[in-house]
């Protein structure tokens, strides 16, 4: 195995243990409803303290640099500040124009279908002031983490050209659904529609800073 195809398949390996929590959360939220200690400490690891741990990792051994996710101020190939400032704008407010859109499309998907919501981020905020708080938490949190994973790490993953730049918003649309089972059929199905724009998004950008924005900007509104 070449050298690339060794960093590459490390990083796949890291990518699996980053996710693994969040693919499988349907299956273990819905329990940790009724012990809210043991739910922030999971959703604290899965969401702060594993990604962390992922991207340590991956930059200690040498396997890509932040730049190689997309943390970076260069979009569409251009340094330019005022380029990347206008993209910082425009895009994520074209993705909260669509996101109502999407919404009302996932819903007319979702009717036939029967797949029960088994659980709610909304059950875990607590009243008063610090519900606001929670909010921010949970949107910041989801906007840096999921997009680091899901088109950062992934993109990294796949590789670049045509076929294999294909193949990442496949791959990354794909992963993105089961995370959100647990929300029923039109909260899945309105993930896949963001993943797939994200994706595009980002494959056209080349930036994960805008649609980091757009990330936590829709889910602040969606935890509110």
């Amino acid at each position: 195995m070449s050298d690339q195809g060794n960093v590459r398949l490390k990083t796949f390996v890291l990518l699996l243990i980053g996710l693994a929590p969040a693919e499988l959360n349907r299956f273990y939220n819905p329990l940790l409803v009724h012990f809210p200690p043991v739910f922030w400490s999971v959703d604290a690891f899965r969401f702060v303290v594993l990604p962390l741990i992922v991207l340590y990792a991956g930059i200690r051994w040498r396997l890509f640099t932040l730049s190689d996710l997309g943390f970076h101020r260069r979009v569409f190939g251009s340094r330019n500040f005022a380029i990347f400032l206008g993209a910082m704008i425009l895009i994520p407010a074209v993705m909260l124009w669509i996101d109502p859109h999407a919404q009302k499309l996932a819903f007319r998907l979702a009717a036939s279908l029967h797949w029960p919501r088994v659980f709610s981020y909304q059950q875990m905020e607590p009243s008063g002031p610090r519900r606001f708080f929670i909010v921010i938490y949970f949107a910041v949190t989801a906007g840096f983490t999921e997009e680091f994973y899901y088109r950062g790490l992934t993109r990294f993953v796949c590789g670049r050209g045509f076929i294999r730049s294909c193949m990442f918003v496949i791959v990354s649309s794909l992963l993105f659904g089961p995370p959100h089972l647990y929300g029923g059929a039109a909260n899945v199905i309105d993930a896949e529609i963001f993943a797939l724009e994200a994706a595009l998004i980002y494959l056209a950008v080349g930036s994960l800073w805008p649609l980091i924005v757009a990330h936590i900007l829709i889910d602040f509104g969606y935890f509110s």
